[in-house]
């Protein structure tokens, strides 16, 4: 049948460009674009520390040691806007010694009043020593968004001016090596690798979804060409437009958490809808 034919071409071409996008994602390096504050450990003098036995550099790579249940070092007197450098990289080894590792930023909001870019259980809370070297990424930008709701701040942080390297240990026993920590904004390929890390199987198949019901819609009965949402569409799939247009919204604003809850519910307005439009409900044409 020639609607089968089509209707196989053009699911196998969308998974063919599906492949290829995310082939190249995948293997592309990912890179760091602008770098917005970064310190590297060749001074610490403007660090401060509690809880330590000894802060000390060999010029790169920072070592701090404790032996009590808790230390940090801490510093400020910097400012990196989140909005044009929204992430951070870490480059961090703890040993063990059953403890656990935070690293927590604090900023201001756009009058300058202090605000937290951390929580509990956050991104870089609750981290465990692996005894290597790790490179830690994270979205500070989300973060301060997240932070805001959870400690019930009236606006969020919008620029990181202050960040505390925390360990926490059972056995009362530190050492931490710290080689860099830089805000950076990313590259094209970072943030596609970054949504591609975040996203749900439905996140990614939506478009897929799109594409298929569409054409499924364009080219059933034959090849008879459908614009009758009354008969054909159902309301719920008419719905799945509005939503999109809102989940638009949300992107332009920025707030990809709920972005990303949208598309997913939406994937499934997709599949019912999509559904439901298939249906004979009556006589079709014959096209000849």
């Amino acid at each position: 049948m020639r609607l089968n034919k089509d209707l196989a071409l053009i699911a196998l071409s969308t998974i063919l460009i599906y492949a290829f996008i995310f082939a190249i994602i995948v293997a592309a390096p990912t890179g760091i674009g602008e770098i917005g504050w970064e310190v590297d450990f060749s001074d610490i003098s403007n660090w401060n520390s509690g809880g330590v036995d000894s802060f000390t550099t060999n010029g790169g790579i920072a070592t701090i040691t404790g032996s009590s249940k808790y230390c940090q070092v801490v510093t400020s007197g910097f400012s990196s806007n989140l909005d044009q450098y929204p992430l951070v990289e870490i480059r961090i080894k703890v040993v063990r010694y059953e403890s656990k590792y935070y690293i927590r930023f604090e900023g201001e909001d756009t009058e300058g009043k202090s605000r937290h870019i951390w929580w509990e259980e956050g991104a870089l809370d609750d981290l465990i020593g692996t005894d290597d070297w790790v490179i830690l990424h994270a979205n500070i930008k989300e973060m301060a968004e997240e932070a805001k709701d959870y400690w019930r701040h009236p606006t969020a942080a919008i620029n990181a001016t202050k960040v505390a390297i925390v360990s926490y240990s059972l056995t009362n026993t530190h050492h931490i090596e710290v080689d860099w920590i830089k805000t950076y904004n990313p590259t094209i390929i970072e943030e596609a690798k970054y949504w591609l890390d975040r996203s749900s199987p439905e996140t990614l198949l939506t478009p897929l979804c799109i594409i298929l019901a569409v054409s499924g819609i364009i080219f059933m009965r034959k090849g008879r060409l459908i614009y009758d949402f009354k008969e054909k569409l159902s309301k719920l799939f008419v719905a799945t437009f509005i939503v999109y247009l809102i989940v638009a919204a949300v992107v332009a604003s920025h707030n990809l958490e709920t972005a990303r809850r949208i598309i997913d519910y939406t994937f499934w307005l997709l599949v019912t809808g999509a559904l439901l439009s298939i249906i004979p409900t009556g006589a079709s044409e014959q096209i000849d």
